[in-house]
């Protein structure tokens, strides 16, 4: 199950850094945006880290990837996880994902919630600060994909 999940959170990071480019930015100037756990990480920056560890955690043990592996136990930590610990990946979704019903739709809500913020965030500068009603910017990516 944790390579199927593997496979949607690499879709997810696609998706990610396709909405960013729209909006002009790199994948990781936009972290700062959408929902947060309680300390204030922003949960989607533990997804993008969840795709990273899925696609690289064998190459890390290969190339002395100490310093990667630390920077993902810290943001894996917020949910109270590690790297270290069986099927880490479904681990720390169950915990980033609470209280919603842990299934992989539901990472549509945090998803969403960045993507709107980023939207505002976008119009707010266009407009500088101020969002008109008629929005100037085209659609980002499809919304079915997140």
């Amino acid at each position: 199950m944790e390579y199927l999940t593997g496979f949607g959170l690499v879709a997810l990071q696609t998706y990610l850094t396709e909405t960013a480019a729209w909006a002009g930015l790199r994948k990781h100037e936009t972290f700062h945006l959408g929902p947060k756990t309680t300390s204030g990480v922003s949960k989607i920056r533990i997804l993008n880290a969840l795709a990273n560890f899925w696609k690289h955690r064998e190459e890390w043990v290969l190339d002395g990837g100490e310093k990667r592996k630390a920077a993902v136990d810290a943001l894996f930590e917020e949910v109270g996880y590690n790297c270290d610990v069986d099927y880490p990946i479904s681990g720390v979704l169950s915990e980033l994902l609470s209280p919603l019903e842990f299934r992989f739709s539901s990472l549509l809500v945090p998803v969403r919630a960045w993507r709107d913020d980023l939207i505002k965030t976008e119009l707010a500068e266009q407009h500088g600060g101020h969002i008109s009603s008629g929005g100037a910017l085209g659609a980002p990516p499809d919304e079915s994909s997140p």
